[in-house]
């Protein structure tokens, strides 16, 4: 190291690395930093008269000792937001470009950005940037809360105004109900405000809302009638200018839009005979001379003379594994607007699966997953909720006849050994089960083991001589598949 080592020992305290800068670039022997006692690492490793050498050349980082040092680039937020920087801190070096990312906390805003020196010498910042100078360098983010006003308005009169609110804070009206005068026309009762009050986001005026006193009180005699009777309306009104007209609209089912039932009339009392079966909406209009209307909401259920009646039917009772079945939506009676649905259980269910949701559609397709035995539950729902059901038994078969692949472990034992019966079978309707029979002294088959579904079962002869085995693989639809095995069993 050039210099007067001396002169160094009193004055050389830091040597800073900059950019380009790896472990390997030296051009000194050991005794480099001889003499240098002054000389203190980035992370603080400290002068060691034993540690001189080519060895210490490198950037004191706390985990690696070193003499040289990195200026240090400290990134701090007050509460309300954060500072960051574009990539790590630690890769930044004197003369490199640094973007600030700033996020103000909702309720915050960011009111002063300052980047200074060590020696406390401010830096330029311009649009969140600056150039990283030969220092270490602290950037200070100063976030201050922000403060929100809430007008509460009559018309254009101004009720109360609340100030310095806070973000997220719920502003309250702590004056008497807003009043609107009576015209001559209508009196007017309070009802809220425009907007609906919510927590604090920002400066916000808030209306007071209200609603002229005209009220529609017309009823129906009944809300359930059979279909091919009339619901009779009763209609009236309180309040709204001069003699009032009635009219009478309706919604089934179906409908996105008000049909007009019965036509603005005098008459106050009419009635309405619904076309079908079904569940109506139904709105009771009431309209003033000023043609103001009023309205009021009911429902209607017209149900049938008879129960309803599931009629639903499957396009076939037996199928191959990966073909769909089509079930064909129908139904009578009960108070209309069918939906259908269609449920299952295989054999090894215990609870019915869902094969197609509740649909209006009339046309359901339902692919099995798997061969085997079904048991389908066709649902019909009417408008009213009720339910009706159908059952019907799907047998789902593979494209290939029922093959028997059951072994045996052994042909030859002693007695009291076990020989085991690998349980395997393939093709036809799936969902097997299996059992064992031997022949007996008289030629006749005997079964040894109860129908299963196990996986293994185990044969224990206890006798000497030659036992004729068959194995039975049974499918779903109850069909048998056979193989025969002969096994020479001896006393010792």
């Amino acid at each position: 190291m050039d210099g007067d080592a001396d002169t160094a020992e009193s004055s050389l305290t830091t040597i800073y690395v900059g950019r380009g800068w790896n472990d390997s670039l030296y051009y000194y022997d050991d005794g480099m930093f001889q003499g240098y006692t002054k000389l203190v690492g980035g992370a603080g490793t400290t002068y060691d008269e034993n540690c001189t050498g080519k060895e210490m050349a490198k950037l004191d980082s706390g985990e690696t000792a070193g003499y040289f040092s990195k200026h240090s680039l400290t990134m701090e937020a007050t509460e309300g937001g954060s500072a960051e920087i574009n990539g790590n801190p630690e890769d930044v070096f004197p003369g490199d470009t640094v973007t600030l990312t700033i996020n103000a906390d909702p309720g915050y805003t960011l009111s002063s950005l300052t980047v200074k020196e060590a020696n406390d010498l401010s830096v330029t910042v311009t649009d969140h940037q600056f150039v990283m100078p030969a220092s270490d360098t602290t950037v200070t983010a100063v976030f201050t809360e922000q403060k929100y006003t809430v007008i509460w308005k009559n018309g254009d009169e101004v009720l109360e105004t609340d100030e310095n609110l806070t973000y997220g804070t719920t502003p309250t009206y702590d004056h008497d109900e807003p009043v609107k005068e009576p015209d001559d026309q209508y009196t007017y009762s309070f009802i809220g405000w425009s907007p609906e009050i919510t927590n604090v986001t920002g400066d916000t005026v808030y209306t007071a809302v209200f609603k002229a006193s005209f009220d529609n009180t017309s009823v129906i005699d009944a809300n359930e009638i059979v279909l091919g009777n009339p619901v009779v309306v009763t209609a009236s009104a309180e309040g709204g200018q001069g003699e009032c007209r009635y009219a009478l609209d309706y919604k089934a089912a179906s409908d996105t839009t008000w049909n007009r039932a019965v036509d603005l009339t005098a008459e106050d009392v009419f009635a309405f005979t619904p076309p079908a079966v079904g569940k109506y909406s139904l709105r009771l209009v009431a309209q003033d001379s000023n043609k103001v209307n009023a309205y009021a909401y009911t429902t209607l259920m017209v149900h049938d003379t008879v129960d309803l009646t599931n009629s639903m039917t499957v396009s076939a009772s037996d199928i191959t594994l990966g073909e769909a079945v089509t079930i064909t939506g129908a139904a009578s009676g009960g108070y209309g607007d069918y939906r259908f649905a269609v449920d299952y259980k295989t054999t090894a269910d215990t609870n019915w699966q869902s094969g197609v949701a509740l649909t209006r559609e009339s046309t359901l397709n339902f692919t099995p997953a798997a061969a085997g035995a079904y048991t389908l539950r066709l649902t019909v729902r009417d408008a009213k909720g009720k339910n009706a059901y159908r059952y019907v038994k799907l047998m789902v078969h593979y494209t290939d006849e029922l093959t028997n692949n059951m072994t045996i472990s052994s042909t030859k034992g002693k007695v009291g050994d076990e020989f085991t019966i690998t349980c395997a079978a393939a093709g036809g309707y799936g969902d097997y089960r299996y059992t064992v029979d031997c022949k007996d002294a008289e030629g006749a088959w005997q079964r040894t083991v109860d129908w299963t579904t196990d996986s293994e079962i185990i044969f224990t002869p206890y006798e000497a001589g030659t036992y004729h085995i068959r194995l039975i693989a049974q499918d779903a639809s109850k069909k048998n598949a056979y193989a025969y095995v002969s096994v020479k069993v001896t006393a010792d």
